[in-house]
């Protein structure tokens, strides 16, 4: 399987501009969770199937621009480092975001579950009661 690149240029040297553009990258927060958590694929995958609306999935492109000063020299590879990194920033911050909202998404659910079940197990525990109070 080829390795995608990670990190493509746009180099303007006449206007002293280096952009970087990371792309491609829709299923890669899916990819990492798979990833690190074992087993989590087909949960994943199930989930993205229900959700329709792509909630699970990175928008793109990021890009990061580094320009340099009309009075300074242009270093090419400066200018690839730092529109790099600041096209990563974004990357990050939107993985971060988008794995924050899933799992306050995943908690929520989680949450009325757990009180649905706690209000089943109460309901059940009542009606016990009261067969065992027939009894007597």
């Amino acid at each position: 399987m080829e390795k995608k690149e990670l990190v493509k240029y746009i180099i303007n040297e006449e206007n002293k501009v280096v952009v970087a553009v990371i792309d491609d990258c829709a299923m890669d927060l899916i990819d990492y969770l798979s990833n690190v958590i074992p087993n989590s694929e087909p949960v994943l995958q199930a989930l993205m199937n229900l959700k329709k609306d792509s909630t699970l999935l990175l928008d793109s492109p990021y890009k990061g621009k580094a320009k340099c000063a009309p009075e300074d020299t242009f270093d090419l590879e400066y200018g690839k480092k730092l529109a790099a990194r600041r096209a990563q920033e974004k990357y990050e911050k939107a993985k971060l975001r988008l794995l924050n909202s899933i799992v306050e998404n995943f908690t929520s659910k989680v949450q009325k579950e757990v009180e649905k079940q706690s209000e089943k197990f109460q309901k059940i525990s009542l009606e016990r009661e009261k067969v065992e109070n027939l009894s007597k």
